[in-house]
């Protein structure tokens, strides 16, 4: 009985980063699903890990090293609330107090392709480039204070509008 229970807890152990919690998040945005969750939050947490270690690059040269830069969790009323700022399709959108906000228009071309092009409403091949290209205001994301964060997006009219709120500001 002992080798099965530690044989279940290694095989849920390792595969613990192999996508979205057991349960879901358990969110009430159907304008997202678990599998976009998981990957805005794997791709930041990925980027403030590089950030703590002193990895990250910043105009081809390694950026500073953060200071408590943890992890953050996904947080379902965050993601309500970028959802929101999405739905507004503005760069500059109107935000609630004490969150720290980014939004990003991905626009189409003179061609009416994206630079990554989509196939489909799934916003999943831009968001990666999106958050990445975040990094020119990598303050936002980056700073030690935050614990969760609320992805969202929004396709207004052919352009992608991607939004993420981190708590505490």
């Amino acid at each position: 009985m002992l080798s099965r229970l530690l044989a279940f807890a290694a095989l849920a152990i390792s595969g613990s980063d192999a996508g979205a919690p057991a349960g879901g998040y358990q969110c009430w945005n159907w304008g997202s699903t678990d599998d976009i969750r998981y990957q805005y939050l794997t791709v930041v947490n990925n980027l403030r890990k590089s950030i703590a270690e002193g990895t990250a690059l910043c105009k081809d040269q390694t950026c500073p090293r953060g200071k408590n830069v943890y992890r953050l969790d996904w947080d379902c009323l965050l993601e309500v609330e970028a959802q929101k700022a999405a739905d507004q399709c503005v760069e500059k959108p109107n935000l609630p107090p004490g969150v720290s906000a980014l939004v990003k228009k991905r626009q189409r071309d003179e061609n009416h392709y994206f630079r990554v092009q989509l196939t489909s409403c799934n916003p999943n091949p831009l968001f990666k480039e999106t958050v990445k290209s975040w990094w020119d205001v990598v303050r936002n994301l980056a700073h030690g204070q935050a614990t969760r964060i609320g992805c969202a997006q929004k396709n207004c009219k052919g352009d992608l509008y991607i939004a993420c709120m981190l708590y505490p500001e």
